[in-house]
């Protein structure tokens, strides 16, 4: 269970990149435990899209940022105890894809809590 958010959290911390909407068009209410198959899959496309993966950063300082996604995404093994919603996803990728040099981390304490508590 672990793992798969890590992912999901890895793939997002790693995110860069500017999308053409502004969000992925599933409720941003809505717990990510409670994703039907199909709002997964549009907020994993949505999460595609933001990162425009795979390709390198070169830094300000000298290093590089590697973008990459998972080849698959899925929140199935999210424990049930994980009260973040679309919103707080949606709005993660959105800070980190501001700036994967410099990321806001911040922006992701809601899943960074769901993957510290599994």
């Amino acid at each position: 269970m672990q793992r798969l958010l890590w992912s999901c959290v890895a793939a997002l911390v790693m995110s860069c990149g500017s999308s053409s909407s502004s969000s992925s068009g599933v409720s941003s209410s809505k717990k990510i435990t409670a994703l039907s198959a199909d709002e997964e899959l549009d907020l994993c496309d949505y999460l595609v899209e933001v990162a425009d993966a795979p390709r390198t950063v070169e830094c300000d300082d000298g290093h590089t940022a590697e973008i990459t996604m998972e080849d698959a995404c899925t929140f199935e093994d999210v424990p049930d105890s994980c009260d973040a919603t679309v919103g707080d996803v949606e709005r993660c990728i959105k800070a980190l894809s501001k700036d994967p040099c410099s990321p806001d981390f911040a922006a992701c304490a809601a899943l960074f809590e769901c993957a510290l508590n599994s």
